[in-house]
C-alpha cells in the first residue's frame, strides 16, 4: 500500500530577523484541491498579513505573537474552506447518485417519490 502524500500551505514572514514560516496542513491528498485551498489561504494572507505586520514593526506584537494571529486566522479560513467543499460534496451526492427518481429495490422498484405518492 502506497502511503499519501499531504500538501501544506507555507509561507515566511518578511521583515523578520529570524526566519518564521507559515507551515499549514492543507488536508488533502489531491493535487487539484491542495492548489484551491492554497489559493485561497494566501489571498487571506495577503489582505491580513499587511495590518499584521505593520503592529509587529510598531512593537505592539512580537514576530512569534504575530506568527500565531496569522496562523489562527489561517486556520480558521481553512476551517471555512472545507466546510464549503463538505457542502458541495453532499449536494452533490443527493443530486447525483441519489436522485429522488431513481428507482429502489427496497421499494418495489419505484422511485421515492412514486412510493411516497402512493403511501399519501
Amino acid at each position: 500500500m502506497r502511503r499519501g502524500r499531504i500538501f501544506y500551505f507555507r509561507k515566511r514572514l518578511p521583515r523578520c530577523r529570524k526566519n518564521l514560516f507559515l507551515c499549514l496542513s492543507l488536508r488533502t491528498h489531491v493535487p487539484l484541491d491542495a492548489v484551491k485551498r492554497a489559493a485561497a489561504l494566501l489571498a487571506v494572507c495577503e489582505k491580513t498579513e499587511p495590518g499584521v505586520l505593520d503592529a509587529m514593526t510598531k512593537k505592539d506584537l512580537s514576530p512569534a505573537d504575530a506568527r500565531a494571529l496569522l496562523m489562527e486566522i489561517l486556520r480558521a479560513e481553512l476551517a471555512r474552506i472545507l466546510d464549503r467543499q463538505a457542502e458541495a460534496a453532499i449536494f452533490e451526492y443527493i443530486n447525483g447518485f441519489y436522485s429522488p427518481r431513481r428507482r429502489h429495490s427496497a421499494l418495489g422498484w419505484k422511485s421515492p417519490v412514486a412510493f411516497e405518492g402512493k403511501l399519501a
